[in-house]
């Protein structure tokens, strides 16, 4: 494959795929913890990867006090890292995330799944709380714009999810397993601003224990953060680990037009679409009817682009 493999007719642009390619189509990095070192701290001063504070986060207080409040550690059964989140501050509200590669706007059809592994460490000491949103106005982790899904590891050992129509949690799970990894899968539907919630031992089945769940701040129009949290006026103490983390979407595809949150058909459309071929993304390899990822899909989505949206 050439450097510069294709040239769009609509606005004549050669990219060289290489610059495109450094997500490799992922829309979450370092959902397992294994890009940083054991004993990185995610913190304030210093940002870690994905895992790290962002600017607004620092200047607007909702940043760890001590670097040892989040910390990549091996994780509780030795098989590789995993994030440590252990809070003991009952005055501070804490938000650390992980910005996604890429905006996911609404689109009908549109399901995001996300799984991810949690082991509660302790009996009778809360878990705090994790939440998928995105920044509409409020820095991205306003609990009144920017928050869809929210779960909370409720002190008394309750998995629960905040309803923000009504400020009040809704029972998923009456004890939650502690000192054990286990699975949990949030399919979302953006359109409806609601998801369905399942969970189960790391490696077995998945049982549902929520279907149509509101989200905690709607209406959200898009999705580009999973965030880990701890809420100082909910418990004193929050303690979880959390690992393979991810992220994808399911059962839509967005037109060759709808590849970059702006409405425009334009070259940032473009550029999003050979990041996401370059991943191998579904949606950028089913544009042509074989199934096969290749230069076939590639000229289908630029057919598509030249004649725009319907």
């Amino acid at each position: 494959m050439s450097a510069c493999m294709h040239r769009t007719r609509l606005a004549a642009v050669c990219v060289p795929l290489a610059l495109v390619a450094a997500a490799n189509g992922q829309i979450l990095s370092d959902g397992d913890f294994e890009a940083l070192s054991v004993g990185t701290p995610p913190d304030c001063a210093t940002p870690a990867g994905a895992w790290a504070f962002p600017a607004n986060y620092v200047t607007l207080g909702v940043c760890e006090a001590l670097a040892t409040e989040a910390q990549i550690v091996t994780d509780p059964t030795g098989r590789g890292n995993s994030l440590h989140y252990n809070h003991d501050n009952a005055g501070t509200n804490v938000h650390l995330p992980n910005v996604f590669n890429q905006v996911i706007n609404e689109e009908p059809g549109l399901i995001v799944s996300v799984q991810f592994d949690v082991w509660i460490a302790t009996a009778g000491v809360a878990g705090g709380s994790l939440y998928i949103g995105g920044d509409h106005g409020g820095g991205g982790f306003s609990n009144l714009s920017d928050r869809g899904p929210q779960l909370t590891f409720q002190i008394d050992g309750r998995l629960t999810a905040r309803d923000g129509s009504t400020g009040l949690d809704i029972l998923l799970v009456q004890s939650f397993p502690v000192s054990s990894w286990q699975t949990i899968r949030l399919d979302i539907d953006m359109s409806a601003d609601t998801f369905d919630a399942s969970t189960g031992p790391q490696g077995g089945s998945l049982v549902s224990v929520g279907t149509g769940l509101p989200y905690r701040s709607p209406p959200l129009d898009h999705l580009d953060r999973f965030t880990m949290a701890h809420f100082g006026g909910l418990n004193a103490r929050a303690e979880m680990f959390l690992d393979n983390v991810s992220v994808e979407r399911v059962g839509a595809c967005p037109c060759a037009c709808d590849f970059d949150p702006d409405p425009a058909c334009d070259i940032f459309d473009f550029l999003a679409f050979q990041n996401l071929f370059v991943g191998g993304d579904p949606c950028a390899c089913e544009m042509d009817p074989d199934p096969a990822c290749d230069i076939f899909d590639f000229l289908a989505f630029q057919n598509q682009f030249v004649g725009g949206c319907p």
